[in-house]
């Protein structure tokens, strides 16, 4: 069976983050329109602001796995690795339910994925048991 590999593709301005800030200042509007305090306003000022600055910056991030590298870009930093160079990939789940994605090569250096960059794990494993190389996976791992 032949993969073929595949690429995921995002930046910073979607649709979900100018859903998120508009989300965010009705928020923001509805605790000012009931009076609440100030400090309960930090709720929606501070995912409003994240949002926006990556609204914003419009970050580009690209992930690649393909019959000879991995590679990924976030922002203004790239990598590439071979295949060949690659001994493991580590997938951990947080305990905030994202995912963090680590590779290490032949010589033991360690490589984190951006979080931005991050492709769907189940495609990516597969991708990397075609290729042979192993895959450890721990749950709710703090680190």
């Amino acid at each position: 069976m032949e993969h073929t590999g595949f690429t995921i593709e995002g930046q910073g301005r979607s649709l979900r983050n100018l859903i998120g800030i508009i989300s965010a200042l009705g928020l923001l509007a509805l605790l000012i329109s009931i009076d609440a305090i100030w400090p309960v306003w930090l709720v929606a000022i501070i995912p409003a602001a994240i949002m926006a600055w990556e609204y914003l910056g419009n970050r580009y991030s690209r992930f690649t796995i393909d019959g000879h590298a991995i590679s990924w870009v976030s922002g203004a930093s790239e990598k590439t690795l071979p295949l060949a160079d690659i001994d493991r990939v580590r997938i951990l789940r947080r305990l905030d339910f994202s995912r963090t994605i680590t590779i290490v090569d032949n010589q033991g250096q360690v490589h984190r994925i951006p979080q931005d960059c991050t492709p769907p794990v189940e495609r990516l494993v597969k991708e990397l048991d075609a290729n042979n190389i192993p895959v450890s996976r721990a749950w709710f791992a703090i680190g």
